[in-house]
């Protein structure tokens, strides 16, 4: 008799961790992201405790009365007690809010999805290097999520778990922190979408001393498996880009990101690029058309004739020239900077302006001095965001540093 009252005391203590008052426990974390066109689509991952009762998804269009109800793709979350539920949801209607829950008698949350056309300003935060102190990420995050955003943009090293078993928690902390920040009082819940830097892969490069025993290890012809060994958590955690590493998401035919790796898990050289020919071709003539990657070509802190920096300029810029790209978003050195419009690797007001470079949640850097340096306009050890946003008359930019304070601004019609 007492051994069934103690396994009946564990059974009660257990079923509290994940219900309470007949609701089931809140989520660990929410991501919302896009795979596909943000118009008509969004992916919707949820974390709960290994040892949690799955939790449906029930999501409805605002003003319909019924609820559709998902299981999800369950998925671990590597070497973390946690499971990672995935749902992707297609045929959505542009413009429209979607309420979703986890229970039936849980909290609500939305998201809206993206106009079919720039009806609209569309505004969105974008930089990168973002977690050397968890408030550090917090602390920009609300100010990116201040300005009203639509969705948020991370140009790479984001938990700087460098791919290791031991730093699962830095990833854990990083989603709960995008929880709490990106999740709105009302119950909004801001997409973002991500590219991959040195700081989530094992030894920081393919060509590392790491990647290569990897690669031996697995053979040439995995590269799916090799690229999800180097880079554990990128690939299991975020479902854009994915596999391959890159990706365009075009957004109706008015914006398209193209989601880039510089060496991290792909080469520059060779596949990438090729892929990279035949995204601009497909998409010739469109207006809007920004490349997010990690490593700058025109670095604010590091040498200009680094290995990966010098790739960029060879492979990568003349085919967005000729692409008609204006501006590139570049990361890594931990400082803020704008170039002058660049082209054939000179000042030319047709060119691209690169903005950068990665100073989200980190430490700032001491930058190359702007009046010495021939491809710098602005250049500032500070941390920040960029909102961007987007309307039929152009595109402003308006940069504020961790305190919220309006630090640039520029704009652009071209």
């Amino acid at each position: 008799m007492a051994l069934g009252t103690i396994m009946m005391t564990r059974f009660l203590a257990f079923w509290m961790i994940f219900v309470v008052n007949g609701m089931a426990a809140e989520p660990l974390a929410i991501y919302l992201t896009w795979r596909d066109d943000p118009t008509t689509t969004m992916i919707v991952d949820w974390h709960v405790d290994s040892r949690a009762i799955a939790q449906s998804l029930e999501v409805r269009r605002q003003g319909e009365k019924e609820w559709k109800s998902y299981l999800g793709v369950e998925g671990p979350f590597p070497f973390l007690k946690r499971k990672v539920f995935r749902q992707s949801l297609d045929n959505l209607t542009p413009d429209s809010v979607y309420q979703f829950r986890f229970s039936k008698n849980d909290r609500e949350y939305y998201f809206r999805t993206m106009p079919a056309a720039l009806s609209r300003p569309v505004r969105f935060a974008i930089g990168g290097d973002t977690r050397h102190r968890t408030e550090w990420l917090k602390e920009m995050n609300k100010v990116a999520v201040s300005h009203d955003v639509d969705f948020a943009v991370l140009g790479g090293d984001l938990a700087y778990d460098n791919g290791a078993e031991s730093n699962a928690n830095l990833l854990g902390e990083w989603f709960e922190a995008c929880k709490e920040t990106f999740v709105m009082d009302d119950g909004m819940v801001v997409p973002v979408l991500v590219t991959i830097g040195n700081h989530e892969v094992r030894g920081g490069y393919i060509t590392g001393k790491e990647a290569g025993v990897l690669r031996e290890e697995i053979g040439a012809e995995n590269q799916d498996l090799l690229r999800s060994r180097l880079a554990p958590y990128f690939y299991a955690l975020f479902a854009s880009p994915g596999q391959p590493g890159y990706r365009a998401i075009d957004f109706g035919d008015y914006l398209s990101f193209l989601l880039l790796d510089t060496n991290h898990t792909n080469l520059i050289e060779g596949q990438q690029t090729e892929w990279l020919k035949s995204a601009l071709n497909e998409r010739a003539g469109r207006p809007n058309i920004f490349p997010v990657y990690h490593v700058p070509a025109y670095p604010s802190v590091r040498a200009f004739d680094e290995r990966v920096s010098t790739m960029v300029r060879q492979m990568w810029l003349p085919l967005f020239e000729q692409a008609g790209v204006k501006f590139a978003f570049e990361n890594h050195d931990h400082a803020y900077k704008r170039t002058p419009p660049i082209a054939r690797g000179r000042a030319d007001p047709e060119g691209i302006v690169f903005l950068g470079d990665g100073a989200w949640g980190v430490e700032s850097r001491k930058t190359h001095p702007v009046e010495e340096t021939w491809y710098l306009e602005r250049a500032e050890a500070v941390r920040h965001c960029m909102i961007a946003t987007l309307s039929p008359r152009g595109i402003q930019f308006e940069v504020f540093n961790n305190e919220n304070q309006l630090i640039d601004s520029f704009s652009s019609d071209r």
